[in-house]
């Protein structure tokens, strides 16, 4: 997070939900963070806005989307995720900002997930070797001619028996006619 503030001698409007997630630690569908040259606070709907006190990383702050709305407002320029905000979606900033200059910017965040920390590292080594167990596992869950949504559950099981906290994506599990699809969404 140091990092990208350091970069920021301008407001950045990250919304692309995997970038939020990696910079806050938080995995949401709908939020937005603003990054400045003196913190980052994170925009929720006010529904999710304890469960997201329980989960943030340190040090950043939280905010409703009526909050983001007055920081929004006060800002003359806004860089914000030029490849992952539509046109409409950019069309509404601009009309609902209009004082507000948004200059497109790719790949901010990004450039920092490719650069890991050494924590980070440790973290995916301790996935490789979860995920290794997992797939010594699998082979023995056919003999009961399983069914795609229960090989799926039993991934997530056998994850967080092993210690790990979440997927970072959802499994793609596809048997038979459904190998063909890259992105198959689980069946009976």
């Amino acid at each position: 997070m140091k990092a990208l503030m350091w970069h920021v001698s301008q407001n950045i409007l990250i919304t692309h939900p995997v970038n939020i997630r990696y910079l806050t630690g938080v995995k949401l569908s709908l939020g937005r963070l603003l990054v400045t040259s003196t913190g980052m606070t994170l925009f929720v709907d006010s529904r999710y806005t304890e469960e997201v006190q329980n989960t943030v990383k340190k040090g950043v702050n939280i905010g409703s989307m009526h909050d983001l709305m007055k920081a929004v407002t006060r800002r003359r320029r806004c860089l914000f995720e030029g490849d992952h905000v539509t046109v409409m979606q950019l069309q509404r900033w601009k009309n609902s900002f209009p004082r507000t200059r948004f200059l497109p910017r790719s790949g901010l965040v990004e450039a920092l997930r490719r650069q890991k920390t050494r924590q980070e590292i440790r973290a995916m080594k301790k996935a490789e070797c979860i995920t290794e167990e997992i797939l010594r596992r699998i082979p023995s869950m056919f003999r009961h001619r399983p069914t795609e949504r229960e090989l799926a559950w039993k991934l997530r099981a056998w994850t967080q028996e092993l210690g790990a906290d979440d997927f970072s994506f959802d499994p793609i599990v596809a048997f038979g006619k459904h190998t063909s699809h890259p992105h198959h969404h689980l069946t009976a």
